[in-house]
């Protein structure tokens, strides 16, 4: 009787701790924002590719003339998406596992997801402030227009740009060599994904490094030394 008592306890101990786990990964944000995401693609998920104005030329898939400079991809209207063909290259190895569509369609809910987490785990965001910023950056007429218009190659630069501007401002606060190194490293990768997107994050890291100095005495003097070391990584 007492080992039973005993069994039924740890039973039922193991079914609140399921409970409890579960109940916690769907409330996580990561799930919140993969369900925001599923949601907006909805219908798009249905068998089938989905075929949009951009959506051919949304990814350089001339992964052999890229790699062996054979294409006149930098002096042709495929410019501001020429070098994303290492990221086709990728997606053309998921899509020896996985038919072109399923690929297309984790890739599209992929970027939706990064928009969400990314913008949720900006600075100096508080409490549902933080689900407030990452689906109102999901969801707005920038991604729709991007989405419909089958320029994923933009929207794949968007989403990123929240993870390079959290790398810049923990940079800024705190120098040290590797927030360079992360910065530098989402830089380049929306550089890959859209040449413009670039400019966008460009312009949006130079007007929070101007704000911070504006604000914070001794800014410009802490991070000289890793502003440099920014800039040489990424020229480089």
């Amino acid at each position: 009787y007492a080992i039973g008592r005993t069994l039924l306890k740890d039973d039922s101990r193991v079914k609140n701790r399921l409970k409890h786990t579960a109940a916690t990964v769907l409330t996580s944000p990561k799930a919140i924002f993969l369900l925001l995401a599923l949601a907006i693609m909805g219908p798009l998920l249905l068998p089938g590719r989905i075929l949009a104005l951009d959506s051919p030329l949304a990814l350089n898939w001339d992964t052999t003339g890229y790699f062996w400079g054979t294409s006149d991809g930098p002096q042709s209207v495929f410019a501001a998406t020429y070098n994303t063909a290492p990221i086709a290259f990728v997606l053309k190895v998921l899509s020896t596992l996985l038919s072109s569509e399923v690929t297309e369609k984790l890739w599209l809910v992929l970027l939706f997801w990064l928009c969400g987490i990314g913008a949720f785990n900006l600075p100096y965001l508080h409490g549902k402030g933080r689900y407030y910023a990452g689906i109102l950056y999901t969801v707005n007429p920038f991604t729709y227009t991007r989405l419909v218009a089958g320029q994923w190659g933009v929207l794949g630069s968007y989403a990123l740009i929240p993870f390079a501007a959290t790398s810049f401002i923990r940079m800024l606060e705190d120098p040290k060599p590797r927030h360079a190194v992360r910065t530098v490293f989402f830089l380049t990768v929306i550089a890959f994904l859209q040449v413009h997107g670039l400019l966008i994050a460009l312009l949006a890291l130079a007007i929070l490094y101007v704000s911070q100095v504006a604000v914070v005495r001794g800014t410009l003097k802490k991070s000289a030394s890793m502003m440099v070391l920014t800039s040489l990584l990424f020229l480089g």
